[in-house]
């Protein structure tokens, strides 16, 4: 064996062929484990790759180099790609569920009807990346970039966008329910007709944002900047603004019914603690004296308005909105 080759030379000595092809499937299952990287024969040479995938006849491995190719269609599903620079790169229909792409460089690449469902996208970069009616759902976004990045039509349905920057960032139609986008930067971003029902929205900037048409339904808007911000014809029903920053913001035509009939606001709840340990104190005694899923509770959970109905009998199909 070649210590630094990892390969070895199977000779004459061995002239069964069914000995052979024993020795041999076990020399690959030492070497794997080994982490070596080849087998060679004076007939027959096989490699063993540790933790690399080939798509489309690319390597990628940790921290490759794939600006500009195209991977489209490609079955990347729980892939490892870790610190791979795919700027540029065409993703299109591409799988990427469930993917680890931590610190992936995805800067101005079309991943336009991509799988990324659960996929961990933590410290990427997406600037100016097409993600138009990409499958989002459950995604983990954290320190993101996504600054003008076309999500037109994405499924973002409880994704994980806190501390994201969608700075400019056409968001228009996205399906965003139930998305966590608590302190994420959304200044002129473009959210018309955006679904953003029973959103977490708490101190998100959303300075100069359309949100047009918008479905703000139960939405957390505690401590949001919506300074200039543009509410014509959105959907406010249950929405909670306490602290919200509406100063210039366009409010001409949208539903704003907070609180919602028949259902108590957090800020009017007995429970609620307006202290400077306002995250501390007032999450945990609200989650304790409430459902376990506090964060969808957004009104009468205990009937405390005695009319005879709790929060499960007003969200009757369990979808975190409300329904007369």
């Amino acid at each position: 064996m070649n210590a630094t080759s990892c390969t070895i030379q199977l000779g004459s000595g061995l002239h069964n062929l069914k000995m052979k092809r024993v020795v041999l499937r076990l020399l690959l299952a030492i070497l794997f484990l080994t982490g070596c990287g080849s087998l060679g024969s004076d007939t027959t040479s096989t490699t063993v790759v540790k933790s690399v995938v080939f798509v489309n006849g690319y390597r990628i491995d940790s921290h490759a180099d794939l600006t500009g190719v195209d991977l489209s269609g490609a079955d990347l599903r729980d892939a490892d790609l870790e610190g791979v620079n795919l700027s540029g790169t065409n993703l299109t229909g591409a799988d990427l569920s469930n993917a680890y792409l931590f610190k992936v460089n995805l800067s101005d690449a079309n991943l336009t009807g991509a799988n990324l469902t659960g996929a961990n996208l933590q410290f990427i970069n997406l600037r100016s990346a097409e993600l138009g009616g990409a499958n989002l759902t459950d995604a983990f976004f954290f320190g993101t970039d996504l600054t003008n990045a076309n999500l037109t039509g994405a499924n973002l349905t409880k994704a994980t966008l806190s501390g994201t920057e969608l700075t400019g960032a056409n968001l228009t139609g996205a399906d965003l329910t139930g998305a966590d986008l608590a302190g994420s930067d959304l200044i002129n971003a473009n959210l018309r007709n955006a679904d953003l029902a029973s959103a977490v929205l708490r101190n998100a900037d959303l300075t100069g944002a359309d949100l047009t048409g918008a479905d703000l339904t139960g939405a957390d808007l505690t401590y949001t900047n919506l300074r200039s911000a543009n509410l014509t014809g959105a959907n406010l029903t249950c929405a909670d603004p306490t602290g919200a920053n509406l100063t210039g913001a366009t409010l001409s035509e949208a539903n704003k019914d907070f609180p919602c009939r028949n259902i108590i606001p957090r800020n009017q709840s007995p429970y609620y603690d307006d202290g400077s340990d306002f995250e501390d104190n007032y999450e945990d005694n609200y989650e304790d004296n409430y459902e376990d899923d506090y964060e969808t509770c957004i009104g009468d959970c205990n009937d405390m308005d005695n009319d005879g109905r709790t929060w499960n009998d007003i969200d009757r199909d369990g979808d975190g909105r409300y329904e007369s």
